[in-house]
């Protein structure tokens, strides 16, 4: 039990460390961690633990530009969360499984994904996932020039975070709907949420 004690921690070292180097731009690093993670896991029969190390690994490939490596891990992510009936797991994974369709220009697939993950994500009360699912369907009708609608799921995300009190959250919302703004163009409107954006980054 000691020995399967000791698995479990150091495979949520290595999550922990992948994570780290994930947001710190190292992606090799985290791809190297998230794998010793993952290995620990499988072996462990741990699957709801699978699948959040099949998702961070995925991530990281995406974010490496990897994206047949990303793909195949959302997909193995996916086909678990199903398996064992995990809508989490399901949810978090339509969510990067629309980030990695994005990534590559397949803005259909990518809001196919997405609208399942709202779904979910409403259904399951998972608020911070949610309001990501808002600012990824935003982008996606961005992409469309469908500003209306980007706006409108982009404000749905920007009264979310305000609510919480993010003001990273904030900054980041705030730059995607100077996007908008510059679509129509707005230019002193995107100029004047730009300023607001800094205001917020300034104070992070």
């Amino acid at each position: 039990i000691q020995g399967g004690s000791e698995k479990i921690e150091h495979a949520m070292i290595y999550n922990t460390i992948g994570s780290a180097n994930y947001y710190k731009g190292n992606i090799g690093q985290s791809i190297e961690f998230h794998s010793k993670s993952l290995k620990i896991r499988e072996n462990l029969e741990n699957i709801p633990e699978v699948i959040t190390s099949l998702n961070n690994l995925g991530s990281a490939y995406l974010a490496a530009a990897d994206y047949g490596e990303a793909l195949e891990h959302f997909k193995r992510a996916l086909a678990t969360s199903v398996e064992i009936g995990d809508p989490y797991g399901r949810a978090m994974t339509l969510f990067n499984f629309a980030r990695a369709h994005f990534a590559i220009g397949q803005g259909a697939g990518a809001e196919e994904h997405l609208r399942e993950s709202l779904r979910l994500s409403r259904n399951y009360n998972m608020r911070f996932l949610n309001i990501q699912n808002y600012i990824l369907l935003g982008m996606i009708l961005r992409e469309r020039r469908d500003s209306a609608k980007a706006e409108g799921n982009l404000f749905r995300a920007l009264t979310a975070f305000s609510k919480q009190g993010n003001r990273w959250g904030l900054c980041t919302v705030l730059l995607e709907l100077v996007e908008v703004e510059r679509q129509r163009g707005n230019v002193s409107e995107a100029q004047a949420l730009a300023e607001e954006a800094h205001r917020y980054a300034v104070d992070l």
